[in-house]
């Protein structure tokens, strides 16, 4: 019995310095907190259930790991204050100075948001770099950060962030020219997913036409999953960066990615 002991704990040594994953049987579930509102990142179908690429992606860590995931979408400031007190985990976190002492963070994130500006066509100005926003007034997620690049912007006060909690409704804001243009994340496909919203009435597919995208990108943002350094998750998101890892080397994570984007351009 001994030797039998010894030699399953042998494989299971070797699995693990080999980086592949021992799904437990029954590991219960983690509770992970996300943004109900930035399709199709995260957002809420019809049904209330939860969909988007950040998701998806979970779903597949989900299936490689064996580890069941409870994906609950909130607020952001609800979500990233549930995380922050280390009572979720949370999808769709970006890195800074001050997340850094808080969180804990793989090395491998879920995917690369690209940020872009939308402003008012006939209004485009001309864009490279953060210091071009000087004195505008810009739509943004309510509480979100996108790096200490953006931070810093917003503590320089060189544009004024005007926080909102969809980008629908920062997109008919643009439209009554109440700000100069809007942060929208995942490119041209979160924007053709905002044009979807009706704001206070308002068709906003009916004005595509009174929009344009700033050609060049603002940002392009990696999010990850993350817990609170209080929930002591480093070991598990040692693996989920394995999987992850794979993931990404095999494609399986930019197919997610592709779908959700080619059926929104």
């Amino acid at each position: 019995m001994k030797k039998v002991a010894a030699s399953v704990l042998l494989v299971l040594c070797a699995s693990l310095s080999a980086g592949l994953i021992v799904k437990p049987a029954h590991a219960e579930a983690i509770l992970i907190a996300a943004n109900e509102s930035r399709p199709p990142k995260v957002f809420k179908d019809q049904q209330g259930m939860a969909q988007g690429i950040l998701v998806e992606i979970m779903r597949y860590i989900q299936d490689e790991m064996g580890q069941q995931f409870n994906l609950e979408l909130y607020p952001w400031s609800r979500a990233l204050k549930m995380a922050s007190n280390g009572e979720a985990g949370i999808i769709g976190l970006s890195v800074n100075k001050e997340r850094l002492v808080i969180f804990d963070y793989p090395a491998q994130p879920l995917f690369h948001d690209e940020l872009v500006l939308v402003t008012r066509a006939g209004k485009e100005f001309p864009f490279s770099t953060v210091a071009d926003l000087k004195g505008k007034l810009i739509g943004v997620c309510r509480n979100c950060s996108h790096g200490d690049a953006y931070d810093q912007a917003v503590r320089d006060k060189i544009f004024e962030p005007v926080p909102g909690d969809s980008a629908s409704a920062q997109l008919a804001m643009l439209l009554h020219d109440r700000i100069d243009a809007v942060l929208v994340t995942v490119g041209r496909a979160g924007f053709e997913e905002a044009l979807r919203g009706k704001v206070a009435g308002v068709d906003l597919a009916q004005h595509r036409d009174k929009f344009v995208i700033l050609p060049v990108p603002f940002a392009r943002d990696p999010n990850y999953l993350a817990f609170a350094k209080s929930m002591d998750k480093k070991k598990f998101l040692a693996q989920v960066d394995v999987v992850l890892k794979k993931g990404h080397e095999s494609g399986a994570i930019q197919k997610i990615i592709d779908r959700y984007i080619a059926s929104r351009q």
